[in-house]
């Protein structure tokens, strides 16, 4: 992979925004726990799917 660096950097710019969007949602309402335990699976689901396209 040529961009790795490049991908790199990306990728985690990719995360900081999810999870910038996350905290943002979390603050605007006063989730219970069971939302902020959905938001960190959706979030996870993102990163694994973001990954394994990256993979192929």
């Amino acid at each position: 992979f040529k961009n790795k660096n490049y991908f790199d950097k990306s990728l985690r710019k990719f995360i900081d925004q999810i999870q910038v969007q996350i905290i943002n949602c979390l603050g605007n309402s006063t989730p219970s726990n069971h939302s902020q335990a959905q938001a960190l699976r959706d979030l996870n689901k993102m990163q694994m799917e973001h990954l394994e396209g990256k993979a192929q």
